[in-house]
């Protein structure tokens, strides 16, 4: 994780509140989106975390990993 892009998201937050929530896979254990969102939480001494379910389950491959980022729209192609 970069950690210009963590404290960017630690000085959103504290200016205006965590806007999107976590998501996790159906296994309620996954991150699916957030991961950086959630190291800025925690980094800011965040005990609790609120987060989204998803209906989706955690992919079974790498494939179908990569196939869901590229699916995202706030995916940066490199």
């Amino acid at each position: 994780y970069e950690e210009d892009h963590i404290l960017g998201i630690q000085t959103s937050i504290l200016k205006d509140g965590l806007k999107n929530p976590i998501v996790v896979y159906n296994d309620g254990q996954t991150i699916k989106s957030g991961h950086n969102r959630l190291h800025a939480l925690l980094r800011l001494g965040v005990k609790e975390v609120p987060y989204i379910v998803s209906t989706e389950s955690k992919p079974t491959s790498e494939i179908q990993e990569m196939i869901y980022i590229s699916s995202r729209s706030d995916f940066l192609y490199i």
